[in-house]
């Protein structure tokens, strides 16, 4: 790569780096796997900021006697089959939509909306990133350039109103809408949904959801791994109501083994508890409930924990029981929601000069 200038009027407003990620962008694209930069001197500093390395120095075609910096660009030479089917090896629209989605199986966590920052690693190199909160402005270049992601266009706060999903709140900006569609890129949900599928354009087929609930993962697991080396499956059993869990709880307790408890569906650690010694059934949420054994890990850890949250729980002698939780997180900063729910579509942070939306 070489003769790529910036108007010195120019520099110190972004086009730099937005020139940079096209080129970068493209090349992987077409199937490159090293690029090579002939620099001017005065412009080494910035392409080793956005991490090309010094491999030597080559002659000047325009000034005698004179050498440039020559720097280089590797690209990974394998890329994951998971990359290819997912997105079909390009950069995504990362769609951090996990309320919403949680919202299908049962009230969900007012702290959902926080979780949905990690929508920005849904894939392995995003281009646009949708969030229902605002997040602070720099937070996404800070992680792209360690990642090697370039730009990512961030439109945040879209959905400040816990009760409004995120897919909602895109479908009501058609400014927005019409950017994502003109992009041509794969869209990609931390959760499929009925809103998230009419945005996609993409019917959501009903047993798209079916391996979302625990029980249908772990019957799924069991038959593809029926005895895997090295890894121990733990048993579960289904209880119909809360008094059927408790009796099994109990008997388990009696003879000294801890249990897990599950609601049926609910993303990573939501709704799972470890019990042990459990003694009254009205601590326990209305059922179906999955109970599955125990299984310790290397250091034989069976301490009681609360795996929704580490604030949950209160111990009086052998009993346990939880409680409403009373911290508020402090992954982000809160800001004042929107004026105007039905706003045209934000201008993305970044340092990209994107087309402005039409309203």
């Amino acid at each position: 790569m070489g003769l790529c200038f910036v108007e010195p009027d120019a520099i110190g407003r972004g086009v730099g780096r937005a020139l940079y990620s096209h080129v970068m962008r493209a090349a992987r694209e077409l199937g490159f796997t090293r690029i090579t930069i002939d620099s001017d001197p005065n412009a080494e500093p910035f392409y080793r900021r956005m991490g090309a390395r010094p491999v030597g120095r080559t002659p000047s075609g325009s000034t005698a006697g004179r050498e440039l910096p020559v720097l280089e660009v590797l690209f990974a030479t394998r890329r994951d089959s998971w990359v290819d089917a997912w997105t079909q090896g390009r950069r995504a629209v990362h769609f951090g939509n996990v309320a919403e989605f949680q919202a299908q199986f049962g009230p969900a966590s007012a702290e959902a909306a926080h979780y949905s920052c990690l929508a920005a690693f849904i894939s392995a190199h995003p281009a646009v990133l949708i969030l229902p909160r605002a997040v602070p402005p720099d937070w996404i270049d800070m992680v792209g350039d360690v990642l090697g992601w370039g730009t990512v266009e961030v439109y945040d706060g879209l959905a400040e109103v816990p009760t409004r999903g995120l897919s909602d709140a895109v479908l009501s900006r058609p400014a927005l809408v019409e950017r994502l569609k003109s992009l041509g890129l794969p869209l990609v949900p931390w959760g499929r949904t009925p809103d998230f599928a009419e945005l996609a354009g993409e019917p959501l087929p009903p047993d798209a959801l079916r391996y979302e609930s625990k029980r249908a993962a772990h019957e799924l697991f069991t038959r593809l791994a029926p005895d895997p080396p090295g890894i121990r499956v733990p048993e579960q059993w289904q209880a119909a109501t809360r008094r059927a869990a408790a009796r099994l709880l109990r008997t388990r307790g009696r003879a000294g083994r801890t249990t897990v408890v599950k609601t049926e569906h609910g993303a990573g650690g939501s709704g799972t508890w470890v019990i042990r010694n459990y003694r009254f059934p009205s601590q326990l949420p209305r059922g179906p409930l999955l109970l599955e054994e125990f299984v310790a890990g290397e250091t034989g850890e069976t301490a009681l924990r609360d795996l929704t949250s580490t604030d949950w729980w209160t111990r009086k002698g052998t009993s346990t029981r939880w409680e409403s939780p009373s911290w508020t997180s402090r992954a982000l900063p809160t800001r004042a929601p929107p004026s105007a729910p039905e706003s045209p579509a934000p201008t993305p942070r970044t340092t990209r000069e994107a087309p402005s939306p039409r309203s």
